[in-house]
């Protein structure tokens, strides 16, 4: 299991891309199965290293790679179930780019797969229920987001009045409207749930801050931007089609900015 790595899932959902765009110029039965085939080569590698290695949630490089494992498996059922639609060109990229951006933190040096708690026994409750919901709200406003890139292109390509069969194969504008709203609905709740948690861990570690400039102070700034920003499109009556798919890919990437920055979290016993 050691040898398994990033490269392995990585190159395989890189690989399952390329095979997605071959698919659009041939679209041919084989070209979607191999598809199919090195994006379940992939998450089978990437379950395999998550499971032995067991990075720290509480880490950048943890939350990325679990955050992309369950994009990946939402990609298979996608890709499963709406064979028509252009999927995987939208929510591939989004995978390979949380995967080789969380190359760049640290990994663990030690497989903790058969370690006693393993994930979770490091992390004060607090922590872990602070990381969860901001990982489930992350994962909610990422589908937001990959739906408003598809609203916006497939806008583009209504306003150009394209033939039938030519452009992307796409959800109609109400469907994918209705899936950010949907995402929003369910991140809203969450991320205002981890902001409360946050803001408990921020007063425990008060004496340990080194100002406003405390990268822990920016990245809770960072998020309540995204809170704003989220209020704005739960709220916003008039919001609606483009504007609300703008307002939720700024609301996409003020989450990613707050998870790149350093944080840290009370580890039990002291550590």
């Amino acid at each position: 299991m050691e040898k398994v790595s990033v490269f392995c899932f990585g190159a395989s959902y890189f690989v399952a891309f390329v095979l997605c765009v071959v698919f659009l110029a041939r679209p041919k039965p084989w070209v979607r199965f191999l598809e199919i085939a090195f994006a379940m080569g992939g998450i089978l590698a990437h379950s395999i290293y998550l499971g032995y290695w067991q990075p720290p949630l509480v880490g950048q490089f943890g939350w990325l790679l679990l955050s992309s494992w369950v994009l990946t498996v939402i990609y298979l059922y996608g890709v499963v179930h709406y064979r028509q639609f252009s999927w995987g060109l939208f929510i591939l990229p989004l995978v390979i780019s949380l995967v080789v951006l969380g190359v760049f933190f640290p990994h663990p040096d030690q497989p903790k797969g058969s370690s006693a708690g393993g994930w979770f026994a490091s992390t004060r409750i607090l922590g872990l229920f602070h990381v969860g919901l901001l990982l489930s709200a992350t994962v909610s406003i990422c589908l937001g987001s990959l739906a408003s890139a598809m609203y916006l292109f497939q806008a583009r390509q209504v306003r150009v009045k394209l033939q039938p069969g030519k452009g992307l194969a796409l959800f109609n504008l109400e469907k994918l409207e209705s899936w950010i709203r949907g995402s929003i609905g369910v991140a809203f709740p969450l991320l205002t749930l981890g902001m409360v948690g946050g803001m408990l861990l921020i007063a425990g570690q008060a004496q340990q801050l080194q100002g406003w400039l405390d990268p822990r102070v920016i990245s809770t700034g960072v998020l309540w931007l995204a809170f704003l920003a989220l209020v704005f499109a739960r709220y916003g009556f008039q919001v609606r089609g483009k504007q609300l798919a703008w307002v939720t890919l700024t609301t996409f990437f003020l989450l990613l900015i707050c998870l790149v920055l350093p944080h840290s979290f009370p580890q039990e016993g002291g550590r």
